[in-house]
């Protein structure tokens, strides 16, 4: 269901898109909202036993870059409120 909101897929549209390998969600990830939505959601298609595929500027990235960057864009806000 988290998904389904997310995206305003059905989820059946949500099955079919992953069982043929296309796109579930596109989004641009220009500011930490977009970074969060992009690693909430992987994190929910991961626990259905959806393999997640990230694509940056059409190349296939390490999702572990995503929560890298968005714990790096953590700590730098952290240290602007100090």
């Amino acid at each position: 269901m988290a998904i389904k909101k997310m995206t305003g897929l059905s989820p059946a549209e949500i099955k079919s898109r992953a069982a043929n390998d296309e796109f579930i969600f596109v989004c641009d990830y220009v500011d930490d909202d977009g970074l969060k939505l992009i690693n909430k959601m992987k994190r929910e298609m991961k626990k259905l036993g959806i393999t997640v595929r990230l694509y940056e500027d059409g190349t296939e990235k390490p999702s572990e870059l995503f929560d890298n960057i968005e714990k790096l864009h953590d700590e730098i806000n952290m240290s602007k409120s100090d």
